[in-house]
């Protein structure tokens, strides 16, 4: 350099440069809907600007875009640099199966297909479970890009019917027995096929019946029921008498009542006629039994006695009974046919 009076100088500086500081965002360029995604500038830079207006070294964004950031040193030197994130839906999440289920029985619950894993509020990471108790079970799935999505329902137990059967369980022989379910329900099924309320057995064994409520829900209960057999009835007594006596028919003994055709109540009754007589016997179990027998009469043997009825003193008159009887007896004691009387008076025979 030259000054006025035309005197020289020279001098000499050497100058540097700094370089930028180097700028690079961290972070995933593609994260969920519905989550923060950290974006990070380098680290030891002395100044941050977000195009968000934010100054920190690491930011939180919830949407998709483009995101600048200037960072400076400690020189003063900036540097800017950029990231486009995308965002990825979570899958949706849905629970299939009953809302109501019959208690005692499992109810399935499935969670949606495709999905990448599942994970049950019980614990379980299958698609599907099968659960007991009533309450509220949550489902979180996640998809191949490891969005998750989490959903719930409610279940209730619905009870079963209660199921009884009403009916004897001893009946007599050869009887039939009543048995029926409960009432109100919406279908019966027996063991013996049949869906009525009520059916008739006529044989010992057990039998099982299956009821349905209006839910759907099923109780099974059964009955074991034996028969009695009836008592034995037998009649005993002549079933040919003699026209003007009596016959006395007799039931079995030991039975708890009778009840004769006649009308009587006794184990035995008299009989003056022939025809049917019909006894119905019970016993202690309140079963029954019917015999009958069939009497009929005999006319009794016509009696003459043949001889005078007037004869001569201190000779002997012949009297003579009829022919062909089985036997005879006369009032004197003697038993043929024929006696011979000496003296006056009245002789019978029979």
């Amino acid at each position: 350099m030259t000054n006025a009076e035309g005197c020289t100088s020279t001098c000499t500086i050497t100058v540097t440069t700094t370089p930028p500081p180097v700028c690079t965002i961290t972070g995933n360029t593609s994260f969920c809907v519905g989550t923060l995604n950290k974006l990070c500038g380098p680290q030891y830079a002395t100044s941050y600007l977000w195009s968000t207006g934010e100054t920190t070294e690491c930011i939180d964004v919830s949407t998709a875009g483009t995101y600048t950031l200037t960072v400076t040193n400690a020189e003063g030197c900036t540097s800017t640099c950029t990231i486009t994130v995308t965002t990825t839906p979570p899958p949706v999440c849905t629970i299939l199966g009953d809302d109501t289920f019959c208690e005692g029985t499992l109810n399935k619950l499935c969670g949606p297909q495709y999905a990448t894993s599942y994970l049950w509020s019980t614990g379980e990471t299958t698609e599907c479970i099968d659960v007991s108790a009533a309450g509220t079970y949550t489902l979180t799935v996640t998809n191949a890009e490891g969005c998750t999505s989490t959903c719930t329902i409610t279940v209730t137990t619905t009870p079963p019917p209660v199921c009884t059967i009403l009916g004897d369980d001893t009946f007599c022989e050869g009887t039939l027995n009543k048995l029926c379910g409960p009432e109100f329900a919406t279908s019966y099924l027996w063991s013996t096929g049949a869906t009525t309320e009520c059916i008739y057995v006529g044989a010992a064994g057990t039998y099982t019946l299956t009821v349905t409520n209006a839910e759907g829900c099923t109780s099974t209960c059964t009955i074991t029921v034996t028969t009695t057999p009836p008592p034995v009835c037998t009649i005993l007594g002549d079933d040919t008498f003699c026209e003007g006596t009596l016959n006395k028919l007799c039931g079995p003994q030991y039975a708890t009542s009778y009840l004769w055709s006649t009308g009587e109540t006794t184990e035995c009754i008299d009989v003056s006629a022939a025809g049917t007589y019909t006894l119905t016997v019970t016993n202690a179990e309140g079963c029954t039994s019917t015999c009958t027998i069939t009497v009929t009469t005999t006319p009794p043997p016509v009696c003459t006695i043949l001889g005078d009825d007037t004869f001569c003193e201190g000779t002997l008159n012949k009297l003579c009974g009829p022919q062909y009887a089985t036997s005879y007896l006369w009032s004197t004691g003697e038993t043929t046919e024929c006696i011979d009387v000496s003296a006056a008076g009245t002789t019978p025979l029979r």
